[in-house]
């Protein structure tokens, strides 16, 4: 019942709080519920907050 409220929650954090885990999880959430657009889209928010972030790269290879 919980789960529709991860993305909103997350993403209000993210405006508070910079933190590379928090688009880091909304990504691998992203990718776990087979939205790959968004997933690549927050793989790479996490690139610009930590570029040698470790199997992020491939992750976004993988997925395109």
């Amino acid at each position: 019942a919980k789960k529709s409220e991860v993305v909103f929650v997350i993403t209000e954090a993210m405006s508070v709080i910079k933190d590379v885990n928090l688009p880091l999880y909304l990504a691998s959430y992203y990718r776990d519920e087979g939205d790959k657009a968004n997933a690549i889209k927050y793989y790479e928010e996490v690139l610009k907050i930590s570029p040698d972030q470790p199997g992020v790269a491939e992750e976004i290879d993988r997925l395109k």
